[in-house]
């Protein structure tokens, strides 16, 4: 038998991890067939993904990247920009690329980060 009594994680709301407004991500190790030739990244605003605000480059094998223009193309709300908007929440997908040009299914919008 188990007793729980005043469990305490927090006594402060935890909330999503804070970022700069031009973030690095790092994408987990390659796992599919063959060998990873590269990558793609999008960012969004909401977590349905209605609102895409980054769109990258084709990115290859390196598993980080900066959320910049050198990087991609900011869209939707964020046309134009070359930052991030401060104090906004914003979620992010990826899909691969193996060496013999098939791509993965994008993955799902992932945990937000705030921007500071």
């Amino acid at each position: 038998m188990r007793w729980f009594d005043n469990f305490v994680i927090s006594v402060n709301p935890i909330g999503p991890v804070i970022s700069p407004s031009n973030p690095t991500l790092y994408k987990t190790p390659y796992f599919g067939a063959g060998e990873l030739a590269g990558w793609e990244v999008e960012l969004a605003s909401d977590y349905e993904g209605n609102d895409v605000v980054f769109q990258s480059n084709f990115l290859d094998s390196d598993e980080k990247v900066v959320i910049d223009i050198s990087n991609g193309v900011f869209s939707g709300t964020l046309e134009g920009k070359t930052t991030l908007g401060s104090g906004e929440i914003y979620y992010c997908r990826v899909r691969q690329k193996n060496n013999e040009g098939f791509y993965s299914n994008w993955s799902r919008w992932h945990q937000g980060f705030k921007v500071e």
